[in-house]
């Protein structure tokens, strides 16, 4: 096929390359390009199906520019130089296509990010919405006003003081300085 054993390793540790069909349709298009150069021509694009445009046309068109059909043709043992480059060039063409692409599908699925906010109240807390009548707190929150969430979560109440006796009280003062009077809730 006219690939050397180390551009055959190179095409295999390409990340585009992925089943066999791939690696046949790479190794083809390198024995293309090792061919041409040796004879002193350039392929053209359409000829190759690896690998992927703009890389492909640039690559291309920067070796017409520099003379490197010619000049590989008049010095045969640089070509293996130029292919190796050619290989890395392609290896981070190709990582950086699918980054950009892993980048985009990402922009595309919908995240937490992406839904409006659940109120602007503090605390992510629901409005409290129960009339003086119609319902207060429920047991052990004493000093608490409101009900539970509705949407994805719900909060729930807690009453340091109840959970300082039963915990023996040890922390009550370092977490009465970090809620302010004592209370918090807390997400579910």
């Amino acid at each position: 096929m006219g690939v050397s054993p180390e551009l055959f390793e190179a095409v295999m540790d390409l990340p585009g390359t992925t089943d066999v069909r791939s690696m046949r349709s790479r190794l083809l298009s390198l024995a293309r390009w090792n061919t041409k150069l040796q004879k002193g021509t350039l392929p053209k694009p359409e000829e190759l199906s690896w690998p992927e445009e703009p890389f492909r046309s640039k690559f291309i068109e920067t070796l017409r520019k520099l003379g490197m059909a010619r000049f590989t043709q008049k010095h045969p043992k640089l070509l293996g130089s130029l292919m190796k480059q050619f290989m890395q060039l392609a290896k981070e063409f190709e990582i950086e296509a699918m980054q950009d692409q892993s980048l985009s599908e990402e922009e595309r699925k919908p995240n937490k990010s992406d839904r409006p906010p659940k109120s602007s109240g503090s605390d992510d807390m629901p409005p409290d919405t129960e009339s003086e009548e119609g319902g207060g707190p429920t047991q052990g929150d004493e000093g608490m006003e409101g009900e539970d969430g509705e949407g994805e979560h719900d909060d729930v109440d807690v009453d340091m003081e109840e959970v300082d006796s039963a915990s023996g009280g040890d922390e009550e003062e370092e977490q009465k300085d970090n809620s302010g009077d004592g209370d918090f809730a807390v997400g579910i």
